[in-house]
């Protein structure tokens, strides 16, 4: 998905580098807390499986786009 890079974010450099990208795995404890926010962008993947144990967040800042990018991988 792309947000728009006007958008207030903490960090942004850190998280969304310019032209560049960051992979993070998150922790299992992550996946927990925020299961309710997960499950609703998982059913976007309509895959038969419905489970998922690691999710890993690929994000980067588009600039001539001025967009910031978040790729959701679940696995």
């Amino acid at each position: 998905m792309f947000i728009d890079d006007t958008v207030a974010v903490g960090n942004a450099q850190m998280y969304f580098p310019d032209h560049e990208i960051v992979v993070t795995r998150m922790s299992p404890e992550f996946i927990s807390t925020n299961s309710n926010l997960l499950d609703y962008f998982y059913d976007f993947t309509k895959q038969n499986d419905q489970s998922y144990d690691e999710l890993w967040v690929t994000t980067g800042h588009l600039q001539d786009s001025n967009k910031y990018m978040v790729e959701l991988s679940f696995e």
